[in-house]
């Protein structure tokens, strides 16, 4: 395990592994800048965005980044705070000149705030987005801007969530309204006509699940997700989707960070995740097994 951020670069909220499986792209919210990373995950080297425009409208708040399928964009959520109420929109900018163009705002399907969006992801055609607010996983298509819902949690709220590599199924970390402490459970959600199966039938719940995300191996078959129980460690995690059963990949982290924004490589032989508290490393596991 290496770090790829030789210090730490600010509250970095989400990240993403190109299709490549090249870089890693992730912003860093540093108090008076928002900075988009393209870190190259081989050599390290890193190059930044300042985003000069989206401070000038007074833009915070990245959120849920995704690639698109030719590896030359990166699409997320952010915030404008410059109107009231704040409004959130879907950004997509290009990762050579950091040019953006905004694609669409959110109907009002739940999205309170920034922190409201759990994840996103392209349709495997890429003329779909699919994304997670608190309660409701909804397809939106990019060209009409139609909007689908796909699920409504009625009785939780969603903390992250990941679309599988074929496009037909999302993976969600959830959590009941009524919840006793902090315990979650994973559940899979069909694209297609919205129906619900838990993962976890051994009853088995997961720990605290805040900023840990989750994430598909290549083939489909299993989750990648880091637990962070209080007092307990943060572990790694690989979870089998046929069996339930899960594996710990690696030893616990003890202290004060937390491992969060975890991603598995294409080739499914590495895995990136932040570690940290407020201010977050970026960190890389490889000659893994998935």
């Amino acid at each position: 395990m290496r770090a790829i951020s030789s210090e730490r670069l600010g509250n970095q909220r989400s990240g993403a592994i190109s299709p490549s499986g090249d870089y890693l792209a992730f912003v860093s919210e540093i108090p008076g800048d928002a900075l988009l990373h393209i870190t190259n995950l081989v050599s390290g080297d890193t190059k930044v965005h300042d985003f000069v425009e989206f401070s000038r409208i007074q833009m915070r708040r990245f959120q849920a980044l995704t690639w698109s399928s030719d590896n030359t964009s990166v699409l997320f959520t952010t915030v404008d705070s410059n109107v009231q109420p704040a409004r959130l929109m879907f950004l997509s900018v290009n990762v050579q000149d950091g040019s953006f163009v905004e694609l669409d705002d959110f109907d009002d399907i739940n999205v309170r705030g920034p922190g409201s969006l759990k994840g996103i992801g392209y349709s495997p055609d890429g003329k779909k987005v699919i994304f997670a607010t608190l309660t409701h996983l909804v397809e939106m298509n990019i060209k009409s801007k139609l909007q689908r819902v796909i699920h409504e949690f009625s009785d939780g709220t969603m903390e992250s969530m990941s679309l599988s590599p074929d496009g037909q199924t999302a993976a969600v970390t959830w959590r009941p309204w009524d919840r006793t402490g902090d315990n979650s459970s994973i559940e899979l959600v069909s694209i297609v006509d919205g129906s619900i199966s838990k993962l976890n039938e051994s009853g088995e719940e997961l720990g605290y699940s805040q900023w840990v995300g989750i994430s598909w191996t290549p083939n489909g078959k299993n989750l990648v997700f880091a637990e962070n129980r209080p007092n307990q460690g943060q572990q790694l995690y690989t979870i089998n989707l046929e069996s339930g059963k899960r594996i710990a990949i690696g030893e616990p982290v003890f202290g004060d960070d937390q491992l969060m924004g975890v991603r598995v490589h294409p080739d499914g032989d590495k895995i990136t995740f932040f570690r940290g508290t407020r201010q977050l490393q970026l960190w890389v596991l490889e000659g893994i097994e998935l």
